[in-house]
């Protein structure tokens, strides 16, 4: 009786284990919030910072230095980012989208911030792949091209673009 309940006790020990487990590796929460935390540190009077939901990415940034889609990849330098750099790529077009006519005021730039050891950046398909603990100096140390009066026209036409119409595609 007592190796029985011992027994049951185990499987449902082994039951909640695997069912934790079940979908796959937790996302790389600690790397989003990093991420976050990064962008903070953009200056509040040159830079943007908006959910990038809508339009398939992480975070948009909106500034003096251009647009940029954002994406926080799941996967290490190491592992296959083909789809990785397809969802970025997807972002940014989908942010030029919402952009609308506004977008003739800016480029919008993929980037994809992975988790993990330094590396260095790399682009590959127009997406500019970076640790993400470089994602500052990426959107802040770029040539100033925008001003801030035409950054905060793409933001405002951003802030009311409907995603619905991208969600039947």
């Amino acid at each position: 009786m007592i190796s029985l309940a011992l027994l049951l006790a185990s499987l449902s020990g082994l039951a909640w284990i695997i069912k934790g487990h079940a979908d796959g590796p937790a996302p790389p929460a600690p790397a989003a919030a990093s991420v976050s935390r990064e962008l903070t540190r953009l200056d509040a009077f040159s830079f943007f910072v908006i959910p990038g939901e809508d339009f398939g990415a992480d975070h948009v940034v909106v500034g003096a230095t251009g647009a940029f889609a954002i994406r926080v990849g799941q996967a290490t330098i190491d592992g296959n980012l083909r789809r990785e750099i397809a969802r970025a790529r997807r972002a940014a077009k989908r942010v030029i989208q919402g952009a609308g006519v506004a977008a003739v005021h800016t480029s919008v730039r993929p980037i994809l911030c992975l988790p993990g050891r330094g590396f260095r950046p790399r682009t590959s398909r127009g997406v500019k792949v970076i640790p993400w603990g470089q994602v500052v100096s990426e959107v802040a140390e770029r040539q100033r091209t925008v001003t801030p009066h035409q950054a905060q026209r793409v933001v405002e036409a951003l802030a009311g673009f409907d995603s619905s119409p991208l969600q039947a595609s």
